[in-house]
């Protein structure tokens, strides 16, 4: 990242990217886009938010009154349509919504990106927040916006530029802001989000086994009679090649269902074969409870299960193949770890890290993958975390495909992170936990404004 002596100017309109700009990978691969590296981003399931790093002064006033923070923002959302055929219309009424009091408005016949698009520019009015008294002598402060929507077969992506309340888009932002979306590159078939992708799963495996009866499952699987597969690493696989769905799947239903028609002793795999590929997951600790799978209590509502990974499926360590392994939960999860601390060095995990005058304020991984979350366990991880970011980090983990970190001491960062993890704790696909956990040289406790607790 560049330093603040070097970083260029963020309002100089240059449309060429370079080397060190960043890559903006969309959820499930719906879009990529290249954005400036003197850029602030902050990510969720369906939305991305990019700011300048550094604010110019001397944007133009629309009145005397100013926010706090002055930066215009851009906004991509992402939605996944029921159908092909929801009007146009629908979407274009629902984006204005966004943009309550409306003072005026017209269509722009530009379009920033080389996909066909519907754009607009407009002028609105800040609702009144507060008290009744607050709302009674609120001064109306006016904010200028611009969005375009697009749409790939079932994706609908919505763009716009926001200005504070007071202050018109900067025309040199607003430039910046086009050369990212013609940076915009979409898919040629776009993937299903995972609760789709999963019930499309459920019913292909009831139309080619009409025999057999599967069902959705706990968390992110797929039930047959007792057995419950997990379908994060065949989810994975699709993703890198949507257009395979129907190929991928059936390979990865035929060895479920050949599974399911072996004996008890031929489905129960023996210890020395596993071994090396029995790893840990955090799931939450309500769902461990409902479950037969085999599971340690570890930190606030978390609890750490464990699975055998295989190539195209996981499978659920439950409490009748411990049993027939004659091993205890204490020491499945030696095996585990083990394991996982061996997969940490053979494949570090590569953070994305938003920096201020090269002090780093939150890190978050790159890639998605079903045992981010679960490197927390890992004594090695857990020390790259407090070189990077302090010698005492909080910690959220919504998804196990995610954690957000950030330093103890950077309090605005933190509330940040609070506020990420309460949008994606309403995540369909898989949310793990609300609670924020904190990781100093002691280990992993719960975090709280007062203490830590439950330390472990």
């Amino acid at each position: 990242m560049t330093t603040p002596e070097n970083t260029p100017d963020p309002f100089s309109g240059a449309k060429n990217f370079t080397l060190s700009d960043q890559l903006v990978t969309g959820p499930s691969n719906w879009f990529q886009l290249r954005c400036p590296a003197w850029c602030e981003i902050q990510q969720t399931e369906s939305r991305v938010e990019v700011r300048p790093a550094r604010w110019r002064r001397g944007a133009t006033a629309l009145s005397d009154q100013r926010t706090t923070d002055c930066r215009p923002v851009f906004t991509i959302q992402t939605e996944w349509l029921p159908a092909v055929s929801v009007p146009e219309e629908s979407s274009l009424s629902r984006t204005f919504r966004r943009f309550p009091r409306i003072v005026a408005s017209r269509p722009e016949s530009d379009s920033p990106s080389i996909y066909p698009s519907q754009c607009w520019s407009g002028l609105s009015q800040q609702p009144a927040q507060g008290g009744f008294f607050q709302r009674l002598w609120h001064r109306p402060q006016i904010f200028q916006w611009w969005f375009c929507i697009l749409r790939n077969a079932q994706v609908q992506i919505t763009a716009s530029v926001q200005s504070a309340p007071g202050l018109l888009i900067d025309e040199q932002f607003l430039a910046t802001c086009m050369s990212m979306m013609d940076s915009l590159v979409l898919p040629d078939y776009p993937a299903m989000p995972a609760e789709v992708f999963r019930q499309r799963v459920i019913d292909l495996a009831n139309h080619r086994f009409p025999l057999l009866r599967f069902q959705a499952g706990d968390a992110f699987s797929v039930q047959l009679d007792h057995s419950r597969i997990c379908l994060k690493n065949l989810y994975q696989r699709y993703v890198e090649q949507p257009e395979f769905f129907e190929q991928i799947s059936l390979r990865a239903l035929t060895d479920i269902v050949r599974m399911h028609e072996l004996g008890p002793l031929q489905l129960s795999p023996s210890l020395s074969e596993t071994t090396t590929r029995i790893l840990p997951i955090i799931v939450p600790l309500s769902e461990a409870t409902r479950s037969e799978q085999v599971y340690i209590p570890w930190v606030g509502d978390l609890a750490i299960s464990f699975i055998i990974d295989d190539r195209s499926t996981c499978r659920i360590v439950d409490y009748s193949l411990a049993g027939h392994w004659q091993i205890s939960s204490e020491h499945l999860y030696q095996i585990a770890v083990t394991n996982l601390a061996e997969l940490d060095q053979r494949c570090p995990l590569e953070f994305a890290v938003t920096e201020n005058r090269s002090t780093p304020l939150m890190a978050m991984p790159v890639t998605r993958d079903s045992f981010n979350s679960s490197r927390l366990l890992c004594n090695e991880f857990r020390e790259r975390l407090i070189n990077m970011l302090g010698e005492q980090v909080v910690v959220s983990v919504p998804e196990q495909e995610l954690f957000l970190a950030t330093p103890l001491h950077s309090s605005p960062e933190t509330k940040d992170a609070r506020q990420r993890v309460d949008a994606r704790a309403t995540n369909p696909q898989h949310p793990l936990s609300k609670c924020l956990l904190i990781i100093s040289a002691d280990g992993v406790s719960e975090y709280t404004k007062e203490r830590p607790l439950n330390s472990n």
